[in-house]
């Protein structure tokens, strides 16, 4: 997916980053993914993931990269909510097997759809609750 490392991203989440990495890293320790922050989720770090290998804790722990974090009013924040990305992905894998079975532009055009579709469930549902949803492009106008 990644064939080099100007293509991989800066970070990717995955809740079995630390396998991965130990894999990788005894394949080939050069391996231009190694470089890539492999990071666990935040909720599934502090309650789901062992947390007492050295090797995990140093690679794997979000907390540990600060490119991640940032304090705002003396409070740690997430620039990146993967809590959010865990739900949205426990959602969409609903639709794995009808996806399974797509080319790439049928999967492509569903997946816009189904997503578009949602969100705008979501932002009707959180207006009837009296909140204020808006897209970052809306703020900025």
């Amino acid at each position: 997916m990644f064939p080099n490392r100007a293509s991989a991203p800066t970070f990717m989440f995955y809740d079995n980053n630390c396998n991965l990495r130990r894999h990788l890293t005894a394949q080939n320790p050069n391996d231009h993914l190694l470089k890539m922050g492999l990071v666990v989720d935040v909720f599934h770090h502090q309650n789901k993931h062992k947390q007492n290998t050295e090797e995990c804790e140093k690679y794997c722990n979000p907390a540990c990269y600060q490119d991640l974090k940032v304090v705002k009013n003396g409070q740690l924040q997430w620039r990146f909510n993967s809590s959010v990305c865990e739900q949205q992905n426990s959602w969409i894998v609903k639709f794995q097997p009808m996806l399974r079975e797509m080319g790439e532009s049928v999967y492509t055009f569903f997946l816009d759809e189904v997503i578009r579709i949602r969100n705008d469930e979501l932002i009707s549902k959180l207006r009837r609750q009296g909140h204020n949803p808006y897209f970052f492009s809306d703020k900025a106008q």
